[in-house]
Parts: structure tokens; C-alpha cells; sequence
């Protein structure tokens, strides 16, 4: 009985360590009512100065539901991001805390001005979780907090909810942050985020309050930017945005477009696409992109002829719209010598110095991509 007495007295001493050193890092913390909680940050500038705008949630004192929380926005000023940071504690008067920071907006003047060093501090340092989303505005990132949506007044959360809802349809090309540090550090380094387009609501054509009082609007997330290690490169139109999620993601959702035998516009909706990259000689690669489609509409049968189905020919011009997608895509990168989808890292991956010595420095100029669409109807 005693030998099973000791025995447990052993077992609770790491117990009892454990709870210590919870209850340390727990009293060494900053409280929660000292900290301004960052749900999005908006990085612009254009010139020597940066400029950050936080929207935040400041929890009130004795509060800890939604409804005792208050949204805010501040502004800060800074020669480097470090500083910018710091300031914008100062000016909040609490701790700034970016554990739940969900996106990061980027303004148009700040990413035509070189990117790079705010890029790199951002996934070097421990500032935000992997997983946050990075979003070019066409505008100064920080007035798209200034905005009056009428599905969400919380700007942040209503971009994070729209970019995870349509992160699998063609066009909707999500970036973490996760993702970027990847891709920067390829052999080509090319990288991308969606552009987030403001549109003015008509009255009445999102929810039936629209146009009373003050202006409202919606976002658009149909574009795409194009970015180097350097920054800033080109911006991708709808079409081409959906050649970049054909090839560089899986889809499972979205429409694609044909004509049938009597040449009526239909759909055909996307159940599963995914795509395989393959290095196949020193200077090619070829892609391989698989589809698994049904007719937007149900199928009907009319005297006695089974109609609306995915023939031979709308699943020819189904693959047409995607091979075309990705090539335009890939076309218009190449021109400003950016490999958009790594093409340099899968030929090095199998080929190694003979793929440097074939293709030199500037092998986009080289480098042939096929495509090969497979479809499948259901």
C-alpha cells in the first residue's frame, strides 16, 4: 500500500510543474483589456514613409461577449514597418496584438513602389499567423476601411468570409501567407494576390435598404496581381485570373461556359479540377489538368431525344476554354519575364544543372509549357 502511495506522490510532481509554469506564462502576459486585438491591416505609401491603418477590436472593460466589444480604426506613420508597428501602439494607447489578424491589404501606390522588405519582414517575423490572407486593393488599402457595406459592416471580416466561401472557384485566387513565403523562395519567386475592386451599390440591388442615408458598396474579387521578389508586376484580367486557379490549385466549385448543338448559351459546373505539373525535357514541362463536370441544368428528354447533357462537342470546347485560360495566362507572365507557375523549380527539381546549362538565366524565354485538359462529365 505504501510502495502505491509513493508511487502517486512521483505522479503528481510534473503535474504540479506543468501547472506552474501555465499559471507563470499566464501572470507574464499583457492583459486582455491592454491590448487592441488587430482583425486587419492595411499597408500603404508610396514614398520614405509607411503607412499602416488597424482595424481593431477593443474589448470593454468587463466584457467578454461580441456585443461588448467596439471596431475601430487607427492610423500610424513609420520609416520602416517596425516603427510604423510601434507607433500605432502608441496612438491606440494599448498594445497592438496581431495573433488574430486575419488580412493583410496592401494599397496600389505601396505595391508599384517596391514591395520587398515590408513583404519580407512580415513572414520572417512572428507578426501574423500563417494563415492570413494577403489582398491587394485598387486603391489606398486603408479607405477600403473607411467603406459602408450592407451585408457586413466589418470590413475585414467581410473579405476573409468572401475569399473562404470562393477560395475553390476559378478566378478567386486566396494567398496566405504561408503560401507566399513558399513561392518567394522558387527559383522564379513570382507570386500573386486578388485585387479587391470597390463598385458602388445601386439602390437595391444587394439588400432592399440600399441607397437610404449614406453610400454603400461592395467588393469585387474577380483580378488578380502579379508580384516578383521586387514587387509589384502586372495585373491579370478574369480570364486570365482563371488560368492561374486552373493551374496552380484545385477547384470544386464555379461555371464554365459552351454552346449547345443549336448554339444556346449554357453551363457546366465544376464538381472537381485539379492540375499536375511534369517536367518532361530539359526545356518543357507539361501540365496536366483534370475535370470533372455536369450541365448547369438538368437533362430532359424531347421526342424522345435526350437533351441537355455534356456532349463531344461542349466537352471539346471545355477544354478549349481552359487550355486557352492557362496559356493566355502563362503568355501574358512570360512577356515580364515572370514564371508564374514555377516552371524553372519543377524542370531544376528533375533535371538539376543541366536544365541551367540548357536554359541559362533567362529560361522563360526557352521554357515550352503544353496543355493537356481531360474531362470528365457526370
Amino acid at each position: 500500500m505504501k510502495k502505491k502511495i509513493v508511487s502517486r506522490k512521483w505522479l503528481v510532481i510534473p503535474l504540479l510543474f506543468v501547472l506552474f509554469v501555465v499559471l507563470g506564462n499566464l501572470s507574464s502576459g499583457i492583459n486582455l483589456l491592454d491590448r487592441a486585438i488587430v482583425v486587419g491591416l492595411a499597408v500603404d505609401g508610396g514614398g520614405e514613409e509607411i503607412e499602416l491603418s488597424a482595424q481593431i477590436i477593443v474589448p470593454k472593460n468587463g466584457g467578454v461577449s461580441s456585443q461588448g466589444n467596439t471596431f475601430a480604426v487607427y492610423e500610424s506613420k513609420g520609416a520602416t514597418l517596425q516603427e510604423a508597428i510601434e507607433n500605432l501602439s502608441t496612438t491606440i494607447g494599448l498594445r497592438a496584438s496581431f495573433a488574430h489578424t486575419d488580412v493583410i491589404l496592401f494599397g496600389s501606390d505601396f505595391l508599384r513602389s517596391g514591395t520587398a522588405d515590408v513583404l519580407e519582414y512580415i513572414f520572417k517575423s512572428d507578426l501574423v499567423r500563417d494563415s492570413a490572407l494577403l489582398v491587394a486593393a485598387a486603391c489606398d488599402a486603408k479607405d477600403l476601411f473607411k467603406l459602408k457595406l450592407p451585408v457586413n459592416e466589418v470590413v475585414s471580416y467581410h473579405l476573409v468570409e468572401m475569399l473562404n466561401s470562393n477560395r475553390d472557384e476559378a478566378g478567386q485566387n486566396p494567398m496566405t501567407l504561408h503560401k507566399y513565403f513558399y513561392n518567394y523562395y522558387t527559383l522564379g519567386g513570382a507570386n500573386y494576390m486578388p485585387l479587391v475592386n470597390v463598385l458602388k451599390e445601386e439602390k437595391g440591388s444587394i439588400s432592399p435598404d440600399s441607397g437610404k442615408g449614406e453610400d454603400t458598396y461592395r467588393l469585387e474579387l474577380s483580378k488578380t496581381v502579379v508580384l516578383s521578389r521586387e514587387g509589384y508586376v502586372m495585373r491579370l484580367d478574369r480570364e486570365d485570373s482563371k488560368g492561374l486557379s486552373y493551374a496552380d490549385k484545385r477547384l470544386n466549385s464555379g461555371t464554365l461556359g459552351y454552346r449547345d448543338e443549336d448554339g444556346v448559351r449554357r453551363e457546366a459546373v465544376i464538381l472537381d479540377s485539379k492540375a499536375m505539373f511534369e517536367a518532361v525535357a530539359e526545356d518543357e514541362v507539361k501540365l496536366s489538368v483534370v475535370t470533372m463536370c455536369r450541365p448547369a441544368e438538368k437533362a430532359y428528354s424531347e421526342h424522345g431525344e435526350q437533351k441537355g447533357g455534356l456532349d463531344v462537342g461542349a466537352v471539346g470546347q471545355i477544354k478549349g476554354q481552359i487550355a486557352a485560360s492557362v496559356e493566355a495566362c502563362f503568355e501574358h507572365c512570360r512577356q515580364k519575364d515572370c514564371d508564374i507557375f514555377a516552371l524553372g523549380e519543377v524542370l531544376y527539381r528533375k533535371y538539376g544543372e543541366k536544365f541551367k546549362v540548357r536554359c541559362g538565366e533567362d529560361y522563360l524565354d526557352k521554357v515550352r509549357l503544353t496543355v493537356e485538359v481531360t474531362v470528365f462529365t457526370k
